[in-house]
């Protein structure tokens, strides 16, 4: 019997009876079942000669997703003797289907809305989300920030570099709670520390005793001790000359020559000569340079001209949907002195420059919801990520979103008015929730936000896609191929062969430098862990794809139903190669391949859902 089954899969599972006399039996054999279907008959009468043993199988079909509970009896009579077994198994029975979710945003004192489920989902409901605020989410990035174990240097900093930089009336809009007792024990334990992470130089290393400093962990460093030393900490006067000395003496790439020129300007003493430098060479730089040369521009008090000639060729690469607005990185050559270099990471960093800068941006509000909503932005967040999302968030509440009245706010759903009164005074207070299933698919719901003040809405429009369900491509398409031991495409299976399956991941700009390919095992079928001496040496079955594809390092996690991969060199096109057994006959659900980039999951792909058959 397989391991588990999807939704409406059938298949052929069943129970080997042996006899262990020396006579001859007749057997009566039966199957009970609770929470999963059988077709008859259910009752099976077999003769087995002495010694011998025989498969029963009987047809099973999932008609709901549960635990299924199945007996399996045998049961024979010879002279007048009863001789009897049985077996007890659960089988779990997941869904066919994969959930999806839609969400749009605006804000505004007046919204309206008309939302549509797409064609050919099932069961679509709608949760409606009505915000007076929206940096509430900032307490479950702080949270995932702040608590959890961090061993290098870098993640030291990314945790401590916060509490030098947001507002307590940020951090209690947001429900952070913090203690101000432990928040300055802790900054002073960092403190006490970086000379423990310094080489002989007065570069910082990631971790004790490394062989490897970094520049821009170095300037990163610095950065957090003249950010302790304005909040009044006592800082090591040898440290930071030593940092200093080093990141003088050192070749600096532009990267880290803005950011150390901007450390100089918080004091005004950045050199005016390099700064013009940076400015004449910014086309070649990375954005995260040219955001530091930016606010370095800026704190310097240079010429308003260059400022509005950099905010123009930023707006430029502002990807602007209709949700969303975000960073566009075109170039993601890898840095290792810029760890887990991303989208959001430097959206975050732009938006917080905007707003320093200039106070306000016609995009803020989208940026920053692309950064809170578009996935579950505290998943797979890195450090600095999640630090650079905050300090957004901290300036968005200091430039844009200062705390207001309570707001009344009337939504009217369907032609039904509703009334709510949100304030800042907690998340409950300040987020009107309203779910709704979506009865009429072709006209949808329609919906009107009117408040006295600016508040946010968030429509999410839930559902599940099945078999049928078209390939998503956003930004990386993604293709399964299945070979026969004779190298041709596999279209039907058959019991007890083995089959090569390609994934093939093509990136549209060659961005994915950290990626997680999510692969599900139909029901029929194991997997041949290449992790096993058994299975190590199977040989490709088809090499049509090595032309176009390469292959990359990966590291795989295997379970049943699926296995993962996961790997920092997915870029280009690449190909996962993994071998199949057919097991059990029967039809089975073959859920889709999944695509995402870690740090960067606005791209992403997937295949089609599809039927296969094992005969």
């Amino acid at each position: 019997m397989p391991e588990f089954a999807l939704l409406n899969d059938q298949f052929q599972a069943g129970m080997q009876v042996d006899n262990r006399t020396n006579k001859k039996m007749d057997v009566s054999t039966a199957v009970f079942s609770k929470r999963i279907s059988i077709r008859k008959p259910q009752e099976k009468r077999i003769t087995l000669n002495p010694k011998e043993h025989q498969l029963v199988l009987f047809d099973f079909v999932a008609r709901q997703s549960c635990d299924a509970d199945i007996s399996f009896i045998a049961v024979s009579v010879p002279d007048k003797i009863i001789e009897k077994d049985g077996l007890h198994k659960f089988l779990p029975v997941l869904p066919n289907q994969i959930s999806q979710s839609d969400i749009e945003f605006d804000t505004g004192t007046s919204i309206h809305k008309t939302i549509l489920p797409p064609a050919n989902c099932f069961y679509p409901s709608l949760i409606l989300k009505v915000s007076s605020s929206i940096v509430k989410p900032a307490g479950l990035i702080a949270n995932k920030l702040v608590y959890y174990p961090y061993e290098c240097m870098e993640q030291r900093t990314s945790k401590t570099i916060p509490f030098l930089i947001l507002d307590d009336s940020f951090l209690n809009r947001s429900n952070i709670s913090i203690n101000k007792f432990l928040v300055n024990k802790s900054i002073g334990d960092y403190l006490k520390i970086i000379p423990e992470f310094m080489d002989k130089n007065g570069g910082m290393m990631y971790y004790r005793g490394s062989d490897h400093s970094s520049l821009y962990l170095t300037a990163y460093v610095l950065w957090t001790l003249r950010l302790a030393e304005e909040k009044g900490f006592a800082i090591d006067t040898k440290s930071v000359e030593n940092i200093e000395k080093y990141l003088n003496n050192s070749t600096l790439d532009t990267s880290v020559g803005c950011f150390y020129q901007y450390i100089l300007s918080m004091k005004k003493k950045a050199d005016l000569k390099k700064l013009e430098t940076f400015y004449t060479k910014r086309e070649s730089m990375s954005p995260v340079g040219r955001i530091f040369l930016f606010r370095a521009i800026h704190n310097q008090g240079l010429e308003k001209e260059k400022l509005h000639t950099m905010r123009a060729e930023f707006d430029q690469e502002l990807k602007v949907e209709q949700l969303y607005t975000y960073f566009e990185i075109k170039d993601t050559t890898y840095n290792q002195d810029i760890p887990f270099y991303s989208t959001r990471m430097i959206t975050a960093m732009l938006l917080q420059a905007f707003l320093e800068v200039e106070g306000n941006h016609p995009q803020a509000a989208r940026m920053l919801n692309c950064l809170l909503t578009k996935t579950s932005r505290w998943d797979w967040n890195t450090t600095q990520s999640n630090f650079w999302i905050l300090y957004a968030m901290n300036q968005y509440t200091q430039e844009i979103e200062k705390p207001g009245e309570p707001c009344k706010v009337v939504l009217t759903l369907m032609g039904q008015p509703m009334e709510m009164i949100l304030n800042d005074k907690s998340d409950t207070d300040n987020v009107w929730v309203i779910e709704k299933k979506i009865e009429d698919v072709k006209n949808g719901v329609d919906i009107m936000v009117q408040a006295p003040q600016t508040v946010y809405l968030t429509a999410e429009t839930k559902y599940e896609v099945s078999v049928g369900a078209a390939p998503v491509s956003q930004g990386i398409k993604v293709a399964r191929k299945v070979y026969s031991k004779t190298g041709e495409p596999a279209l039907i299976f058959k019991k007890g062969e083995i089959y090569q399956v390609d994934i093939l991941v093509d990136m549209d700009k060659n961005l994915l430098h950290y990626g997680v390919i999510d692969e599900p095992i139909p029901a029929g079928f194991e997997i041949l862990r290449d992790d096993l001496e058994t299975t190590r040496n199977l040989k490709l079955f088809s090499t049509e794809n090595n032309k176009y594809f390469k292959d990359v390092w990966s590291r795989k996690e295997y379970s049943p139903d699926r296995f993962v991969c996961y790997s920092y060199s997915y870029s280009g096109k690449v190909r996962v190669t993994y071998f199949i057994k057919a097991l059990y006959t029967g039809v089975f659900t073959w859920l889709p391949t999944q695509v995402q980039g870690m740090y960067n999951p606005e791209w992403m792909g997937r295949t089609e859902i599809r039927k296969i058959t094992i005969e």
